[in-house]
């Protein structure tokens, strides 16, 4: 892929704002291919993670890179845990916003 001169020119907030949004893409895009879909009786979508970072479902190295992912989304507010149940996160955000 060919690196263009308008991106080598992204400095300061605007270089930020897109390691944001891109990590923000990255990590919805992550949860709704590799988590599992539910759809509670209130009609609220929630993601069961555990298929992203068990060592039975994927190699370590994986497992390790979605553990930090999901950090990384429930520590900005990309996502929220569950009350009850810890292994569903909600998405909280439209990356494309």
């Amino acid at each position: 892929m060919p690196i263009h001169a308008d991106t080598l020119a992204l400095t300061g907030g605007a270089l930020e704002f897109l390691q944001r949004r891109l990590a923000a893409r990255y990590v919805v895009t992550d949860i709704e291919t590799n988590a599992v879909k539910h759809l509670l009786p209130d009609g609220s979508v929630w993601w069961n993670v555990l298929p992203m970072v068990s060592e039975h479902e994927t190699c370590p190295e994986i497992s390790d890179m979605n553990r930090q992912a999901l950090d990384y989304a429930l520590a900005i507010g990309i996502c929220v845990r569950h009350p009850v149940h810890q292994h569903l996160v909600h998405i909280e955000i439209d990356p494309e916003a």
